[in-house]
């Protein structure tokens, strides 16, 4: 009974649920803006993956990279929370330049990872509502507007698979 008890105690002093219980981080002025407008590129480029119109999704790419960009020259965050945000934005620039260097088959690999990150941004960050997705069959998360799933990184085979996460 003690053991439960102190397994108890360490679960609800851990981080993460100390995190959860306080809700998403809310951010203000020039960097909510900022994060709004970088999420709705990542928007656009999702409806371009769905289409699988290449040409938009070139465009999309270099803009949602110029968006990370200002929001990493905007930073407000505090310091403790300024290492986290730049953390994700860092790996989604990566992913970028990852996919904007790569064939197909690696584009997809990187697509995901790209969008897994911005599923972060959307989870952690009190911004604008989207909703986030997840296909079981080829593992991927994304983040959308619309309320039918529509699945960026397989549209050929998975269009419609995704459950709503949130």
């Amino acid at each position: 009974m003690r053991f439960i008890t102190m397994l108890f105690c360490g679960l609800m002093l851990s981080p993460s649920v100390q995190a959860a219980s306080k809700g998403q981080i809310t951010v203000k002025g020039a960097l909510k803006e900022s994060l709004n407008s970088m999420l709705k590129v990542a928007s656009d480029l999702h409806t371009s993956c769905y289409e699988q119109n290449e040409p938009k999704i070139a465009t999309h790419l270099k803009s949602l990279s110029v968006s990370i960009q200002r929001v990493q020259r905007t930073g407000e965050l505090s310091n403790q929370q300024n290492p986290h945000l730049n953390k994700i934005l860092d790996a989604i620039q990566s992913q970028i330049k990852i996919i904007q260097n790569s064939n197909h088959i690696d584009k997809k690999e990187n697509l995901k990872n790209a969008f897994r990150q911005l599923v972060q941004i959307v989870k952690v960050y009190k911004l604008d509502s989207y909703r986030v997705f997840f296909c079981s069959k080829d593992r991927s998360v994304w983040m959308q507007k619309s309320w039918k799933p529509q699945n960026p990184i397989s549209p050929e085979k998975y269009k419609d698979c995704g459950k709503p996460v949130r």
